[in-house]
C-alpha cells in the first residue's frame, strides 16, 4: 500500500472502531498468551479485527476465518478488548485475513519458498499444527486485520470461546453481522 492509501486506511479505521458495539477491536489468544498478558500488566500486542465478523464462531472457526494455525487455541479461546481505542500512530491495517501478514503470496510461492528453504513439502504444509517462518494459511476474505504498533491495555472484560460456549456479543445474541455475498473463504488466490 502506498503511504498515501495507508493514511486513509488509518483514518477510516478510527471513525470505524467504537468500544462495546460490533466494531469493536477484539483479540484472540490462547491461554499462555492469557497468561503473558496478564503478567505483563495487562498490555497486548499483535493483530487484532473486529468482533462482528466472529459472531457465533467456535474457537476451530475463530482459527480458520482468522488463517491462524491449526490448534492455536487448543479448543479455548479468549476474547480481549481494549480498554480504549487504539491511536492512529498505534496500528497499522493489514488488508483482510485472506492476506497473511498483510501481503499477497500465492499458495505456489509459499509452497515454493519452503521447499527452497529445505523447510518441508505440500503435505506437511497443509497438515502443519505449527507455523513455518511467517507462514500462516489464508483466513476469510471479508475480516479486515490490523496490526498493533505498540502495546495498549485490555479490559479486565475478557470473554472465553470454547466449542460449546461461542463467541457472542456482550447481551449474549450470536447473529453475525458479516455479509452474505462476496465471502472468499475456500477460494485459493
Amino acid at each position: 500500500m502506498t503511504s498515501e492509501t495507508q493514511i486513509n486506511a488509518q483514518n477510516r479505521s478510527l471513525a470505524l472502531f467504537k468500544l462495546e458495539t460490533d466494531n469493536e477491536p477484539i483479540k484472540f489468544v490462547n491461554r499462555s498468551s492469557l497468561d503473558y498478558i496478564q503478567r505483563n500488566g495487562y498490555l497486548c500486542s499483535g493483530y487484532f479485527t473486529l468482533a462482528k465478523w466472529l459472531y457465533g464462531a467456535d474457537p476451530i472457526e475463530i482459527e480458520q476465518r482468522l488463517g491462524l494455525r491449526k490448534g492455536e487455541f487448543g479448543g479455548v479461546a479468549y476474547a480481549l478488548v481494549f480498554s480504549r481505542l487504539p491511536r492512529f500512530e498505534e496500528f497499522f491495517y493489514r488488508l483482510t485475513a485472506a492476506y497473511p501478514d498483510g501481503k499477497y503470496r500465492s499458495i505456489e510461492e509459499d509452497f515454493n519458498l519452503l521447499q527452497e528453504e529445505k523447510k518441508f513439502n505440500k503435505r506437511v504444509f497443509d497438515h502443519s499444527n505449527t507455523p513455518a517462518g511467517p507462514y500462516y494459511h489464508r483466513g476469510d476474505g471479508v475480516i479486515h486485520q490490523w496490526r498493533l504498533l505498540k502495546p495498549i491495555p485490555i479490559s479486565s472484560y475478557i470473554r472465553t470461546v470454547t466449542s460449546s460456549l461461542r463467541f457472542t456479543r456482550r447481551d449474549g445474541s450470536m447473529e453475525n453481522s458479516e455479509p452474505k455475498f462476496g465471502r472468499l473463504r475456500g477460494i485459493d488466490w
